[in-house]
């Protein structure tokens, strides 16, 4: 959480704003309960922060192929800052490789949320499809697979889209969230919420490069 928040709170604490007005807001801002309830301490009474707890699990619930036993073809990848789960064959090769082959007919230059010079367009080199603007059944098909394995109601994620990445083109080191407390989250993130869940799939193999590195998960 960024200085000015902190300071934030503790500003209005001594005015002796209600607690749970400070927590609605940071809330509202984006940030986790767990960062709020750390900065709020014993302000907040412990019955509160269980019952806060359980509104804030149930805003955010676990994916359905992760609620109960995992499938046999999910792969728990140990992390202890992250959930990170790896699906053998989440989807099938032929549909693969008709995503691929549509993706590149319809391919545009990646961008992101904060660009705004020279330098942040070297940031994203890649190119971008997006798959459920094509009206296409097989997208459409890829979608709804991915929201039925979340088990997530429709309307709660973002349409899917394809990345292709030429040699030598990279998307540099980010996070797919948007930073709670900013005016990027307020743009992005304060009607539809904060992302949750990141669904990657790869389609293709390649002799080398390709991948998505983790640099802050060892």
């Amino acid at each position: 959480m960024q200085t000015r928040w902190k300071q934030w709170v503790l500003t209005n604490l001594l005015r002796n704003v209600p607690v749970t007005q400070l927590y609605t807001t940071l809330l509202g801002e984006g940030f986790a309960h767990a960062e709020i309830v750390a900065l709020l301490g014993n302000n907040l009474p412990p019955a509160q922060q269980q019952s806060l707890a359980r509104q804030f699990a149930a805003r955010y619930p676990l994916p359905k192929f992760i609620a109960k036993e995992l499938p046999d073809n999910v792969q728990i990848i140990e992390s202890e800052r992250a959930q990170l789960y790896a699906v053998k064959d989440f989807l099938a090769l032929p549909t693969c490789e008709s995503i691929v082959a549509l993706s590149k007919q319809h391919l545009r230059p990646s961008t992101i949320t904060t660009a705004s010079t020279e330098a942040d367009t070297a940031f994203r080199t890649s190119s971008t499809c997006d798959l459920v603007s094509l009206d296409s059944e097989i997208a459409n098909q890829v979608s709804a697979h991915i929201i039925d394995y979340f088990g997530f109601a429709k309307g709660n994620n973002e349409p899917i889209q394809a990345q292709h990445y030429a040699p030598g083109q990279q998307f540099k080191a980010h996070t797919d969230y948007f930073e709670p407390g900013t005016s990027e989250y307020r743009q992005f993130a304060s009607q539809l919420g904060q992302r949750t869940w990141t669904c990657m799939v790869y389609l293709n193999e390649v002799e080398a490069g390709g991948e998505t590195e983790f640099v802050k998960l060892g």
